[in-house]
């Protein structure tokens, strides 16, 4: 398994990683976005990968910068 975000190998940390739920854009066909359980290898990796997923992944057209992001969704998450 790798990490969703950095492609970092699971085997390569000698930490354990940890299991985040993301939603998906939806694809052809689909009628709404899925959710999907994702492993990431870091705190950091998992902001990213769950701001990622709520504003896209081209950052240069988040309303919002990484640092805004984080604080965001820390609030969110507790």
């Amino acid at each position: 398994m790798t990490c969703f975000n950095c492609g970092l190998p699971e085997r390569s940390l000698s930490q354990d990683g940890q299991s985040i739920q993301i939603q998906l854009e939806k694809g052809y066909g689909e009628k709404r976005p899925r959710k999907s359980t994702v492993w990431v290898c870091t705190e950091e990796c998992a902001i990213q990968a769950l701001a990622a997923s709520k504003y896209g992944h081209q950052t240069s057209k988040w309303p919002v910068t990484l640092d805004q992001a984080r604080t965001i969704i820390r609030k969110e998450t507790k």
